[in-house]
């Protein structure tokens, strides 16, 4: 990809959906903090993937993370 050119929110380069969000990524389109997020994975109760030295979350992970937390269920 060339540099300052980025691809939108949820499609890579290739123009494919991503399935994968970075810590801060996670952050903005949930409103959690980064600390929380963190927190949540060390407990084991979000799932994260290493890559090398960054820490992904799969989208599937943080939905079904989203949904269990959901007060009243």
């Amino acid at each position: 990809m060339a540099r300052g050119i980025q691809a939108s929110e949820n499609e890579v380069a290739t123009g494919g959906p991503r399935i994968t969000l970075t810590i801060r990524e996670a952050c903005e389109c949930t409103g959690l903090s980064r600390t929380f997020l963190y927190r949540e994975m060390t407990g084991g109760r979000l799932k994260r993937l290493k890559a090398g030295k960054r820490v992904l979350i799969l989208k599937a992970d943080l939905e079904d993370y989203l949904s269990s937390i959901r007060e009243g269920t």
